[in-house]
């Protein structure tokens, strides 16, 4: 798996989870939407943000990056590969 591609999926599946989730408060929050008209509560929002993540995630994998939008994980995982380099460098 390229580098590249690991970093512009990952890019463009964030963009999808903040567009998609952003797009979920403002259609709430903001008066005079569609939404707002039929009432609103916390299950809007979780629901918005969760279909968010999914598609970042869908998103993310479809373009060939390992699906993790967090770049706590990311950055994890990369010290734990280099962690596991370094072991096997120095044990034979």
């Amino acid at each position: 798996m390229d580098v590249t591609q690991m970093y512009i999926s990952e890019f463009i599946g964030t963009a999808v989870l903040i567009a998609f989730g952003n797009t979920t408060n403002a259609s709430i929050l903001l008066k005079k939407t569609l939404v707002s008209l039929f009432g609103t509560n916390w299950l809007h929002i979780i629901f918005g943000w969760a279909f968010a993540v999914t598609f970042g995630v869908y998103v993310g994998i479809t373009l060939g990056g390992p699906g993790h939008l967090n770049p706590a994980v990311t950055f994890a995982l990369a010290v734990a590969g280099l962690a596991v380099l370094f072991f096997q460098l120095v044990a034979p």
